[in-house]
């Protein structure tokens, strides 16, 4: 293998990269950014990531000016033309299930 067709090679992930995550979001803010696409609210989400009001707020901010956004709403919108970040409607989460008739409250499995 040349040097060329390593170069190439690396070139074409770089490209497939950028297409996954065009606003170059880091991890946390691709779980914040899902998560918020998936309708959960915010304290939840920092619940289940373990972060504060401010530290939330704080990624919610760099996510805003990462896609180019002025606000909560458009974000949202921003972000739910994403492929990877599409929820599926017909999928039911079992804790919403168990909420819904009454049987509790999160799924565990033990």
């Amino acid at each position: 293998m040349s040097a060329f067709d390593i170069a190439l090679d690396y070139q074409r992930e770089r490209e497939r990269r950028a297409l996954d995550n065009p606003y170059h979001l880091t991890t946390s803010e691709t779980a914040i950014a899902r998560d918020l696409v998936a309708g959960r609210s915010m304290p939840e989400i920092a619940a289940k990531l373990r972060l504060t009001d401010a530290s939330l707020k704080t990624h919610m901010d760099r996510i805003c000016e990462k896609v180019g956004a002025s606000g909560l709403t458009h974000m949202l919108h921003l972000l739910s033309t994403l492929p990877q970040m599409r929820i599926q409607t017909n999928v039911v989460d079992i804790d919403d299930f168990r909420i819904a008739f009454g049987l509790g409250g999160p799924f565990r499995q033990g």
